[in-house]
């Protein structure tokens, strides 16, 4: 089966593939880079910092803003009627060599490219005012982008920012605006690279002078410390020997990779939780029983009862699953698993790809056993007995800790929503839905399933059909008898990406007093479509149709069903 991708950490990340922001983009919104209305800063920075140098930084050369960037302030628009919400802070950070800036959880950017975490954005450069912007190049992209570059003094004095926030104008300042949510972050470099973070315990080390940190984590006789300055900076001792790394690098998964003297390498993961150093073509493992990275803190309560293997090479821990004697691990990039390895108390086994059911990811072990597993249980099914395992300590993409299937939503009367999934026997597909809704009816020739609310009028379908032709142009049919007259819409054609082709719709009716999205991804033998209605007035519809977008799984769909 097929996930689409998905993002960890604050809000904003999570909420990148949201529906609402969808519906948003029509609006083309301005809040972006260093550009609004309005002000409110603070009095000017005595600190001295090297100068941002926005020629070089057009050309994809970073070295003038290398060091250590903080989070100042945030905003975000939860569709509810208030506008922008200011907060003043963040835990969110920027890491940036000389050749690629670092957003985490998937976001870095290169020259004129960023990858999302999707695949790849054009981006496109200005100057104005005296500071550099970076936009999508499609603005008719299914989620558009703006990073500014701001070099001290350059800050707008009419930025709009309220609620008692506020900025130095004197500081250089990096912006990073999303279209999904207006989610709109400020890093400014004020002074110094502070060499500690107040979460670091007394007795690790500082991070070197111009470097500040980013990750660190401790186990019984050894620690590792990541700092991000002119190049990424990781430090592993265990027991006696440290290993020093000034040049690691970033993982697709958020963890970073050093290279030691001598030949060992390292790999720091799962939010500073797994470190693993091999040497000789030996893997030695440490689980943390604390850990902080980029403002999070985390660890594991529970020490698995063997030693943890090495991903396979071009993979990177994904999810470590600890309860009684056992544990299970998961390899792959960027949310999807490659691999993994499970320890069933007596050996280790390994298995290949797992794919979603229901709410778990599935694969088969190399003893030929189903082992599945979500953030707080495992299952292992064999000679048709299934055992289910609640697990003792865990971590997985998204979600650090093992946490109820809630989702939080910020600003409206559902403080958050509780998910049950849905999953169709005959398409072999499956998709979450909130429990506020009301189960409908079940859709002709058990094709899908519809659910209501009285709250905003809405309706929720998700169906499959079978087609016939090319898959192009059968989303683009399709989605043409999904319009109702009359009314404005925004038609986005998502291309095609391993041979099925998706497009979405959506907009408002003639009245405009009625949303509509459309969304629906189609091989060369089915597809699967799912659709919302509701009153524009209902404003909590964007804080749970995200996440249902996010959750789609479906089949091989050149398959008829």
């Amino acid at each position: 089966m097929v996930s689409h991708p998905m993002h960890g950490g604050r809000v904003w990340f999570t909420r990148v593939r949201a529906l609402g922001a969808v519906l948003a983009l029509t609006l083309l919104v301005s809040l972006s880079g260093c550009r609004a209305v309005g002000t409110s800063v603070q009095p000017a920075s005595t600190s001295t910092h090297v100068t941002m140098d926005i020629t070089q930084i057009s050309a994809g050369d970073y070295s003038s803003i290398v060091g250590s960037w903080t989070e100042v302030a945030y905003s975000y628009n939860p569709y509810d009627g208030t506008g922008q919400h200011w907060v003043q802070g963040g835990t969110e950070s920027v890491v940036v060599t000389s050749t690629k800036i670092d957003f985490g959880n998937g976001f870095t950017m290169q020259g004129s490219n960023l990858k999302d975490g999707i695949g790849d954005v054009a981006l496109v450069y200005s100057v104005q005012d005296g500071y550099l912007s970076a936009d999508t190049a499609d603005r008719m992209a299914l989620f558009n982008y703006n990073i500014s570059f701001c070099p001290a003094g350059t800050w707008p004095a009419n930025i709009s920012i309220d609620n008692g926030v506020t900025v130095d104008p004197a500081d250089e300042m990096i912006s990073f605006w999303i279209s999904n949510n207006e989610h709109f972050m400020v890093f400014a470099r004020g002074g110094q690279p502070q060499p500690r973070v107040s979460s670091m315990p007394d007795e690790l080390p500082s991070c070197p002078d111009g470097w500040t940190p980013v990750s660190w984590s401790t186990w019984t006789g050894g620690h590792t410390l990541v700092c991000s300055g002119p190049t990424i900076y990781v430090e592993i001792t265990v027991g006696l020997k440290t290993y020093i790394d000034r040049n690691a690098s970033t993982t697709p998964t958020g963890g970073v990779t050093a290279t030691f003297d001598g030949g060992p390498t390292g790999t720091v993961s799962l939010g500073g939780g797994l470190v693993q150093i091999t040497s000789g073509g030996s893997t030695k493992s440490y689980v943390a029983n604390a850990s902080w990275d980029n403002g999070k803190a985390g660890g594991f309560s529970v020490t698995p009862a063997t030693n943890i293997p090495a991903c396979p090479a071009g993979s990177f821990p994904l999810s470590l699953s600890v309860w009684s004697n056992q544990w299970l691990l998961t390899c792959g990039v960027q949310g999807s698993v490659t691999s993994f390895y499970y320890y069933n108390g007596h050996a280790t086994l390994e298995g290949q790809a797992m794919t979603s059911q229901g709410d778990l990811l599935c694969g088969r072990d190399s003893a030929g056993d189903a082992v599945c597993y979500n953030a707080s249980k495992v299952t292992v099914t064999a000679n048709g007995t299934t055992a289910t395992y609640q697990t003792s300590a865990s971590y997985v993409p998204g979600t650090g800790q093992s946490t109820p299937t809630t989702t939080p939503s910020s600003g409206n009367s559902y403080p958050s929503f509780t998910y049950l999934t849905y999953y169709n026997p005959r398409f072999s597909f499956s998709i979450d839905y909130p429990v506020e809704l009301t189960v409908g009816a079940a859709l002709p020739d058990g094709s899908g399933q519809s659910w209501s609310s009285t709250r905003g009028n809405v309706t929720y379908n998700v169906s499959g059909h079978n087609v016939t032709g090319d898959p192009s142009r059968q989303v683009a049919s399709d989605l043409a008898a999904a319009v109702p007259p009359g009314g404005s819409i925004t038609y986005h054609d998502g291309g095609v990406t391993n041979g099925n082709a998706w497009g979405v719709v959506s907009g408002y009716d003639a009245s405009g007093t009625r949303g509509y999205y459309t969304y629906e991804v189609t091989g060369t033998g089915s597809a699967v479509t799912m659709s919302y209605v509701w009153d524009t007035s209902a404003d909590w519809c964007p804080q749970w149709t995200q996440h249902t977008y996010e959750t789609l799984q479906h089949a091989d769909l050149s398959q008829t069903y």
